[in-house]
Parts: structure tokens; sequence; C-alpha cells
């Protein structure tokens, strides 16, 4: 509300000033031309520190911008490393289902085998 204000006086000074003048050949007393430089030092020094906030505001929106886009990337990233672990963990149920047969078939060999030998020593004598 006070920096509202501000901009308005701001806005309304150089009528002011004109005024003065006017004011002065008519007989009003009480605004002196000193107080009016001063007030228009304080709005100068309000409107440098604004300007400095307002580029201070958007140096720090440039930089929101560029941590919003990291984010995004850092997300994407995310996802399709999430996708490589699922396809990977798919990959190795397959290969340990796969190695469980190699595995039943290689011990079904070994008691096919065991079999025949036994067989062919025992009955073959």
């Amino acid at each position: 509300m006070i920096w509202r204000l501000l901009a308005q006086l701001s806005d309304l000074m150089p009528y002011l000033v004109r005024l003065v003048p006017m004011l002065e050949r008519f007989g009003i007393a009480g605004v002196q031309q000193v107080e009016l430089t001063g007030i228009e030092k304080g709005v100068g020094e309000l409107k440098d520190s604004h300007h400095s906030l307002l580029t201070q505001l958007q140096d720090h929106n440039v930089r929101l911008a560029a941590i919003e886009g990291k984010l995004e990337q850092m997300q994407m990233q995310s996802s399709r490393l999430e996708e490589q672990l699922g396809s990977l963990a798919e990959a190795i149920q397959s290969s340990q289902r796969r190695l469980a047969l190699l595995l039943g078939l290689t011990i079904l060999l070994l008691l096919a085998g065991l079999g025949v030998t036994a067989f062919l020593l025992f009955f073959h004598r």
C-alpha cells in the first residue's frame, strides 16, 4: 500500500513542482522548494531501490526457471532409469528361470547317465 502511494506521489511530483511557483505567486506559504527537492530526492532513492529489487526479482526468476528446467530433466532421467531397472529385473527373472531349467535338465541327464551305468554294470556281467 505504501509502495502504491509512493508510486503515485512520484507520478505527481512534476505537477507539484510546477504548482509551487504558482502557489507562491498567490501568497500561499508553507511549501518551500527545499522541501520539494528533499521529497524528490527521497522519491528518486525509492525508485532506485525499487529498480534494484525488481532486478533482483528478475534474476531470481531466471535462476528459478533454470532450476525448474534441471528438475524436469532429472525427473525424465529418473523415469528412464526406472524403466531400465524394470526391464533389467525382468531379464534377471527370465535368466533365473532358464538357469533353473538347465540345472534341472543337467540333473535329469546325470541321473539318467547313472541309471544307464548302473544297469550296464549290474545286468550285463
